[in-house]
């Protein structure tokens, strides 16, 4: 096991190994005397009763099961968190563990970070995407109809437990969304993991804890995602704009794939970057599956839907941009340019 500490001796740690959720997850619990364990559809069949069983050692242990998928992360089943943690008589004392990926950690920050003001928190990502990425720096956030991730907060979780043994039954193309977030991290800032992406099937345990690294760095640097942070959202404003234009079927890493490509195809044609770099980043989503256009919308339309992201502003949005690799910068596009801007991509 390796441990990544986020935020230093007094933030919290990233566990990192296989088949260590009974050794670390008790430990983890000291001192509470209910924790509630909250899962989706997919994932209790599979995790649920090992999770429970690592957790109880003479406390209370409460779950909640809610069915899977982008919708998860409504209002209705922030409610129903809430409900379920205030009828167990839950208290600041007790903690919320998330079991899941992307979709329950989201929705179990927003409540840790909301119910009394604020309950303990230990996220256990059950996939790749949310083990390298969205488990660690305090994002949370639900989507409100037509508006992804658009009311969250940041709150630090307790601690994050990233257990590769989740991995082996999870589908390929979970796997492969995943693994576009990892590229991500190595063309915004880790460009030694673009050698071991490309060795055909790198170790997860060692991608996993590159990209927390790597995220470590920007976290410290930036919590509250206002100044440097902001680099790790390239490919994302495409994305959050194509995925609320699908009704969320799309999955997250599928459209940030995406969103990358196009991107690079754009500052390409405008001369804004690398002539080469949008062929390695297609390369690269193609070698593990990934899609490197969005299918359906076109350049009006997902200008419009981005420009109802969180990240614009009045003046227009603000997208990251890279000139070369491990060089991320941010452009403001006014509503008349981004529409054209995008179509140099599609």
């Amino acid at each position: 096991m390796e441990t990544v500490c986020v935020h230093g001796e007094n933030g919290y740690p990233v566990h990192i190994g296989g088949c260590i959720l009974g050794k670390v997850l008790p430990g983890l619990l000291e001192g509470s005397a209910r924790v509630m364990i909250a899962t989706d559809s997919n994932v209790a069949p599979l995790w649920l009763r090992a999770a429970v069983g690592a957790a109880r050692s003479g406390r209370e242990v409460r779950t909640v099961v809610l069915r899977s998928g982008e919708d998860l992360k409504s209002a209705a089943n922030l409610r129903t968190l809430w409900a379920a943690l205030a009828g167990g008589g839950f208290t600041r004392q007790d903690r919320l563990v998330a079991l899941g990926g992307g979709t329950v950690g989201d929705l179990c920050g927003f409540a840790a970070g909301t119910y009394m003001r604020g309950i303990g928190l230990i996220q256990i990502p059950t996939t790749l995407l949310a083990c390298a990425d969205s488990s660690v720096g305090g994002k949370s956030a639900v989507d409100l109809p037509g508006y992804k991730n658009i009311c969250g907060l940041i709150r630090r979780p307790e601690a994050v437990l990233c257990d590769t043994q989740f991995l082996s039954t999870l589908p390929a193309a979970e796997y492969a969304s995943g693994m576009a977030e990892i590229i991500k991290y190595s063309l915004v800032c880790r460009p030694g993991l673009t050698e071991a992406l490309g060795s055909g099937k790198p170790d997860p345990g060692l991608l996993i804890r590159e990209s927390v690294l790597a995220k470590k760095e920007f976290v410290e640097a930036d919590e509250f995602d206002t100044g440097a942070r902001m680099a790790l959202n390239f490919g994302h404003t495409v994305a959050h704009a194509a995925e609320s234009l699908s009704g969320f079927s799309v999955r997250h890493g599928e459209a940030v794939a995406a969103g990358m490509c196009t991107v690079l195809r754009a500052e390409a044609a405008a001369g804004l970057c690398r002539p080469d770099l949008p062929a390695l980043a297609e390369r690269l989503c193609l070698s593990y599956g990934l899609p490197v256009r969005p299918e359906g919308p076109g350049a009006a339309e997902l200008a419009a839907a981005m420009a109802s992201d969180k990240k614009a502003t009045d003046g227009g949005v603000r997208m990251v941009l890279l000139s070369d690799i491990g060089r991320p910068y941010v452009r403001e596009f006014s509503p008349d340019d981004l529409a054209g801007f995008i179509a140099g991509g599609l």
